[in-house]
C-alpha cells in the first residue's frame, strides 16, 4: 500500500467590519440636538484638556472628521450654529477588499517570507549545507516509506 504526503497551506483571510455611526455630528452632550450647549461642552473640553461633564461624545465632538478634537472643530461647530454654515460630511468608508485582493495580499506575504528565508539560507554556506542534508535525508526516508 502506498502512502501519500499532503501539504496544506493555510492562508489567513482578513475580515473588515464597517460600523454605522450611532451619534449626531456635533451633538456632544447626546441630548439629540446640536445647540449652544454642545459648543460650551467643546469649549470647556478644549480649555481644560478633559471634560468635566458626565456625558461627552468624543466622536460627535470631532465635527470635521480629522481624527482630532481641536480648535478647528470649535470653528466648524460655531460657524454651523451662528452662521448656518453646513458641517462637513463624513468621509466615505473604505471599500471592502474583494476576496481576490485579500488572497493576493496573503500569497504575496507568504512568497515574500519564503524568498527572505531562501536568501538567508543561501547567504550562509553552513546553514545551506545543514538544510540540504536535512532535506535529502527526509526525501530518502519518505521515498523508502513509499516503496
Amino acid at each position: 500500500m502506498k502512502k501519500m504526503l499532503c501539504l496544506t497551506v493555510i492562508i489567513p483571510l482578513f475580515v473588515v467590519s464597517v460600523f454605522a455611526a450611532d451619534f449626531i455630528q456635533g451633538d456632544i452632550n447626546e441630548d439629540g440636538v446640536v445647540n449652544g450647549t454642545d459648543l460650551t461642552y467643546l469649549t470647556t473640553f478644549l480649555d481644560l484638556g478633559f471634560s468635566p461633564y458626565p456625558v461627552f461624545n468624543m466622536e460627535a465632538a470631532d465635527v470635521n472628521f480629522d481624527g482630532l478634537i481641536n480648535r478647528d472643530d470649535y470653528t466648524v461647530l460655531r460657524s454651523f450654529l451662528i452662521e448656518g454654515v453646513p458641517m462637513p460630511s463624513p468621509p466615505e468608508p473604505e471599500p471592502e477588499p474583494s476576496l481576490f485582493d485579500t488572497l493576493s495580499l496573503a500569497v504575496n506575504a507568504v512568497v515574500s517570507n519564503v524568498v527572505s528565508m531562501v536568501t538567508v539560507v543561501f547567504s550562509n554556506p553552513i546553514l545551506s549545507l545543514c538544510i540540504a542534508i536535512f532535506l535529502i535525508g527526509g526525501a530518502i526516508g519518505l521515498f523508502s516509506r513509499l516503496v
